[in-house]
């Protein structure tokens, strides 16, 4: 500190010169020019020449220059701390008593210093490895400045500011700076790292370091260490950024390839880092299809459903292809083998691939199958010469409607109804066959028309019965009349159904064909017409012919006595026991029961040319009194015996009838020749199905069973008999 000189005070240079003016002069000085610094305790020496010895000192200091002298120190040396600017006197007294004076005004050296610790004053801590920042202030200092800076582990540096470094576990402790001016005062500080924090840890992690593009990312953090808890958590990666410990998983896309760091803080301010990385690899993507198309396809039940799948991206390299579809679909192959489909086929196929690195991408088409349409034309059948044929079709899956069609000529009742009639074509009158075809109309989609046949076969009508009247009087009769014959004719392999409408009229079945009738006529006082109706029934087919007859019944004419005639044999000759008659007419019935008239054979007595015919099975004569007959029969004993077949051959071969045919239900199944023992009869319908079964017994050669199925559908039926020896006899039977 430099200190000025000056003579201080007015009064004292007065009390100077005054005391001049008596003593000898001499002159007062302080030296050495004394040096303070603010608060430093320093001395100053007071110098006198001239005057006589000894000396007397008496000090005076002052706080400013306003203030008044205050007495110090006699001594001449005189030690004082300066607090602040000071006055400093001394006044110096000789042995005469002369006395002299001087003065200064003392400006004090000020100066100060701060330490500052990352940025600011005050104790601190600070974490492991972060920086130690040291810097100081000075102020008041008059230049010329030296800094010292101590600290623990004999940290020294001798800067203002030195440079920054990292806090190892023994940087905590006091760190003192020390600046000297050139004024040579000092100023001290000091600042203290408090404690050096432990550093956290924090381990960053990911699902998987090898991502898909569009797989998911999920980022995770575990810490560890340094001071918990932890305050906060700093993401930072490509694109991305969060701020909680383990983000949200997101879709990775190319662009999230790159490193993750984490960044924890503890509650001390302490922070630590964890890094990641993650590669996303190229997307994976897949096309499906189906019958070639991208997009929905739409076919038709029945026909094939093929897949395909084109793969693309990812590494390129595919290991692995899953197919998945509707009931309960799957394939492992990129383009499966193609499949035919049901209506349960409808519905999305989805194809999932796999590259080599596990990515996968998926894609779907969807396939619609429509149901495609279905027709019957129904069964076969079999019709006769005009007949209406009535047709059942039916329609199915997504058909509407359909449309009748003929191979011929023929009539439909409406062929756009799929249940209607037909008449055939009139050049299948004698026989032939219409193939009948229902197709479906256009349906709507893909699924084409379908269409389906039925065959109906024309069989000719048997022709019209001939009818022969085994009487003299063209089917004029007497009242009463019994045992009239009548014989129908007409094709081979037909037989007879006989009607009258006179329920007591009785009719009498003479053979198994049903082609001769004995009828019994009721007695009546009255004349009356009897009407017979003579079916010809196809044995094979059903078909049919009618024609009618017509008695005229004379109620004024009784028929003779209705009891036959005796016969009596006397060799080669047979003799009716009547005589009361006033005609005769002899002839026979065969093997066949068909009536034979012996021509010419007009008497009471038949004479034989030879013995009886082993050949004939009856002799019958008819008698008549005025035009009324009546027919008595002679069982001829010469007869051939043994099992006989009623058929034409002759040959004993089984044969089966069904009479009357057509009927209402309740009909006589005939059975004549080789069968024998338990046989099995059933009725099939025209749809194949059993209607109706039953065992019957045959011990004679030719029996007869009646059956009442009322119940039976109107139709045509087959009836099968099957015998033990696997015999097998059929013919039709038609139900009305």
């Amino acid at each position: 500190m430099k200190i000025k000189a000056m003579k201080i005070f007015l009064i004292l240079m007065l009390l100077s010169n005054k005391i001049l003016g008596q003593c000898l002069s001499y002159d007062v000085s302080l030296a050495p020019a004394p040096l303070f610094c603010k608060g430093v305790t320093d001395s100053v020496q007071v110098i006198v020449s001239g005057g006589t010895a000894p000396y007397t000192y008496s000090w005076f200091v002052a706080s400013s220059l306003s203030s008044s002298y205050q007495s110090a120190d006699s001594s001449r040396f005189f030690s004082l701390t300066i607090p602040g600017n000071t006055i400093v006197s001394v006044l110096v007294t000789d042995s005469n008593n002369c006395s002299d004076s001087a003065g200064f005004i003392v400006f004090t050296d000020s100066i100060t210093i701060t330490a500052l610790l990352n940025g600011s004053a005050g104790n601190k801590e600070v974490c492991l490895g972060g920086s130690i920042n040291l810097n100081s202030n000075v102020q008041h200092s008059t230049g010329g400045n030296v800094f010292l800076w101590s600290g623990p582990g004999s940290y020294s540096d001798n800067s203002q500011d030195p440079a920054s470094f990292s806090a190892t576990a023994g940087s905590a402790g006091a760190y003192i700076v020390t600046v000297t001016d050139d004024n040579g005062c000092t100023a001290t500080d000091q600042v203290s790292v408090t404690n050096v924090n432990p550093l956290p840890s924090v381990a960053a992690t990911v699902n998987d370091t090898l991502v898909c593009d569009g797989g998911p990312l999920n980022l995770n953090s575990t810490p560890a260490g340094g001071t918990p808890p932890y305050s906060s958590f700093s993401w930072t990666g490509p694109s991305f950024s969060d701020t909680i410990q383990n983000p949200a998983p997101f879709s990775a896309v190319q662009g999230s390839s790159g490193t993750y760091t984490v960044t924890v803080t503890d509650s001390e301010g302490c922070t630590g880092s964890g890094t990641v990385d993650v590669q996303v690899n190229n997307a994976v993507t897949v096309n499906a299809m189906a019958n070639t198309s991208p997009s929905t396809v739409t076919i038709c039940e029945g026909n094939a459903i093929d897949l395909n799948s084109n793969a693309s991206g990812g590494t390129g390299n595919f290991s692995s292809y899953s197919w998945t579809g509707p009931v309960s679909y799957s394939n492992s192959q990129q383009n499966p083998p193609s499949f035919v489909s049901v209506a349960a086929s409808s519905g999305t196929y989805t194809v999932t691939v796999t590259d080599d690195e596990g990515c996968t991408a998926s894609d779907g088409i969807t396939v619609n199958v429509n149901n495609g349409a279905t027709v019957n034309a129904g069964m076969a059948q079999q019709a006769c010469s005009g007949d209406t044929i009535f047709l059942t079709g039916t329609i199915g899956g997504n058909a509407t409607s359909a449309t009748w069609s003929s191979s011929g000529n023929g009539l439909f009742g409406d062929s756009a109804l799929v249940n209607t009639y037909y008449i055939h074509d009139p050049a299948h009158f004698n026989g032939g066959s219409d193939t009948l075809t229902l197709t479906t109309d256009n349906p709507p989609g893909p699924c084409p028309a379908v269409s389906a046949a039925s065959i109906v076969t024309i069989v000719k009508n048997p022709v019209v019965p001939g009818l022969t009247g085994m009487t003299a009087q063209d089917f004029v009769l007497c009242n009463g009349s019994k045992n009239v014959c009548l014989v129908a004719s007409g094709d081979p392999g037909s037989h007879f159904q006989w009607s009258s409408d006179n329920l007591q009229t009785i009719i009498y079945y003479a053979n198994s064909d049903s082609s001769v009738i004995n009828i019994d006529f009721p007695d009546t006082s009255a004349s009356y017409q009897n009407i017979f109706t003579i079916t010809a029934v196809d044995t094979a087919s059903g078909c049919t012919t009618d024609t009618t007859c017509i008695f005229t019944i004379d109620g004024t004419r009784d028929a003779p006595d209705t009891v036959p005639v005796a016969f009596k044999l006397l060799g080669n000759t047979l003799i009716a026991l009547d005589n009361t008659v006033d005609f005769y007419q002899w002839g026979y019935d065969d093997l066949q029961l068909l009536p034979h008239k012996l021509t010419g054979e007009v008497y009471q007595v038949y004479h034989a040319l030879d013995s009886f015919d082993i050949l004939k099975k009856y002799y019958w004569v008819i008698t008549g009194i005025d035009s009324c007959t009546t027919k008595s029969y002679y069982n001829n004993p010469y007869k051939k015996s043994g099992p006989v077949s009623p058929g034409p051959d002759n040959s004993g071969e089984p044969v089966l009838a069904v009479l009357p045919n057509p009927n209402n239900g309740s009909f006589t199944v005939d059975v004549s020749g080789s069968i024998y023992g338990e046989i099995s009869l059933r009725l099939i319908d025209s749809y194949g199905r059993l209607s109706y079964s039953q065992s019957i017994y045959k011990t004679d050669d030719h029996q007869r069973f009646e059956f009442g199925l009322s119940g039976l559908a109107p139709g045509v039926y087959l009836i099968e008999l099957r015998g033990l020896k696997d015999e097998r006899l059929v013919s039709k039977l038609f139900i009305r």
